[in-house]
């Protein structure tokens, strides 16, 4: 390619359509880029040229977007989702942080599509931060249930040598009573596991 190339060469290498070049030499960005016979473009003082033609644009931009940006953002406080208010998003930070985003919006159609993905993208964190809230580690929960099982299976093992002491001599109904009070706090303190996970 050279030090200088064509129209399509320049184009190709910043990645826009070949007519957007002679925007910017009809525009006199390229004026000091172009080869001594006035149909080349150094492509190198080309690429810097418009990058600083396009900051300038979007320093510009910015600057007129911004009222009505606060205006649209501002006073329609139906472009917030319920789902935002109910959660306290709307505050001063997050209507900061839209503004300066929809600074950067080239029309009214990206300045919706930005605060719907805007407001979307902060209610899904705010909903995966309650849930991380109520998330516990794997080892976490196979210490619990470990601790659960083993309190399980050592009263169980106790109701032999238990029943062997209190059950001698005592009447069929009373033996049944006995061993189905035995098993209900067995269960019950069993159960009581899940107050754990609280």
């Amino acid at each position: 390619m050279g030090m200088y190339g064509n129209r399509k060469e320049l184009s190709e290498l910043i990645g826009v359509n070949p007519s957007m070049i002679n925007k910017h030499k009809n525009n006199g960005i390229l004026e000091n880029c172009l080869s001594p016979d006035g149909k080349k473009y150094h492509l190198e003082k080309s690429m810097d040229a418009i990058r600083k033609s396009k900051t300038k644009e979007t320093h510009n931009s910015k600057k007129q977007v911004a009222p009505s940006t606060k205006k649209i953002i501002v006073e329609n406080s139906s472009n917030i989702p319920k789902d935002a208010k109910d959660n306290e998003l709307d505050n001063e930070e997050n209507m900061q942080e839209l503004n300066i985003l929809l600074d950067g919006a080239a029309n009214n159609y990206q300045k919706v599509t930005m605060t719907k993905e805007f407001w979307l993208g902060k209610i899904n964190k705010h909903k995966f931060r309650e849930l991380e809230e109520n998330l516990f580690t794997k080892d976490e929960v196979i210490q619990i249930i470990s601790s659960a099982a083993s309190t399980f299976r050592n009263s169980l093992i106790n109701l032999p040598n238990n029943y062997a002491v209190n059950l001698a001599g005592l009447e069929q109904k009373d033996i049944k009573d006995y061993v189905a009070d035995d098993i209900n706090r067995i269960l019950e303190d069993f159960q009581r596991v899940e107050n754990r996970f609280d």
